[in-house]
């Protein structure tokens, strides 16, 4: 069996991934939860910290969506998905 290494993504492959969530359409009400949340695993999966993601998210909740979600919200999102991707990890 041959080993697989694993590769960090460059600044500009984050970026990239970066740009593709703040530049998307945002969420009809009613699917914002979902909408962050397969964002959210998306980075989680590109070795972005949840930090990091927990801002971008943030900010693309604060600037994007005509009714924001609350942060506590965002957060608690986030983590779920962090949760979701250390099960299938």
């Amino acid at each position: 069996m041959q080993k697989v290494e694993s590769v960090s993504p460059t600044l500009s492959d984050i970026d990239q991934r970066i740009s593709l969530v703040l530049q998307t359409d945002p969420p009809e009400i009613g699917s914002r939860h979902s909408t962050i949340f397969y964002v959210a695993t998306y980075l989680l999966g590109h070795a972005l910290p949840v930090d990091i993601v927990t801002a971008i998210l943030e900010m693309w909740n604060g600037s994007k969506l005509t009714e924001p979600l609350p942060q506590e919200q965002i957060r608690y999102i986030v983590h779920a998905a962090r949760k979701t991707r250390r099960r299938f990890d």
